[in-house]
């Protein structure tokens, strides 16, 4: 019984109570959506009483904002860090394979957050409405920037528009994985073969590179 104390104790004061139910949060919004989430079903998630969802969110919309601003932040960190601009034809492409690898990444390894920027995606009213386009604005500019500085170098071609560029990208890595269940009854093929993921990319790639690449 002590050492099972002293291990519950061990993570309380490495996790704090608003860690712990954005932790207990996320899969329970990503499978059921936030009408189908009960406060009570959170705080169970995450042992911890149901008043403090109110304590230090305001309620369960305001838990969903937090895990919506929570997963921006890493997915527009992941475009700042991989989509610096290439002084080469090679960086190019290596910045572009990079990110599109890292964002399919994201939906498959850490499902909860691919699955949550999904319903984001295809939701027209949200309490994180406005959490969701202000972090999806910031990563199109991102990626933006990349193809602006590209098209300079030369590595895109010059009638070619970067902000329709960076439109296309997202749209087609995005498809592409709210696709792939769909796609692998057809082809037998899914992103989840590290070979068939890895051809995908590179055939996205190859796409954006101007002919002279």
């Amino acid at each position: 019984m002590g050492r099972k104390t002293t291990s519950q104790n061990k993570r309380s004061q490495k996790e704090s109570a608003p860690d712990l139910l954005l932790k207990a949060a996320k899969p329970l919004f990503a499978t059921k959506g936030l009408s189908g989430t009960g406060i009570r079903e959170i705080s169970k998630a995450a042992h911890l009483n149901s008043s403090l969802i109110s304590y230090y969110f305001h309620g369960k919309e305001g838990l969903y904002r937090a895990c919506m601003e929570d997963i921006a932040k890493d997915f527009l960190k992941m475009a700042e860090q991989t989509l610096e601009p290439p002084q080469s034809r090679d960086e190019f492409r290596a910045h572009l394979n990079l990110f599109i690898h890292q964002v399919i990444h994201l939906f498959l390894e850490d499902r909860h957050t691919g699955l949550i920027l999904i319903r984001e995606y295809d939701r027209s009213h949200s309490p994180a409405a406005d959490v969701f386009q202000k972090s999806f604005f910031e990563v199109l500019k991102r990626i933006q920037k990349f193809f602006r500085a590209a098209k300079v170098k030369g590595f895109v071609l010059p009638d070619q528009d970067p902000v329709l560029l960076a439109n296309l990208l997202f749209s087609c890595v995005i498809g592409q994985l709210r696709s792939d269940h769909l796609f692998k009854k057809v082809t037998k093929k899914s992103l989840t073969d590290k070979g068939f993921k890895t051809k995908l990319v590179k055939h996205i790639v190859q796409l954006f590179l101007s002919s002279e690449s």
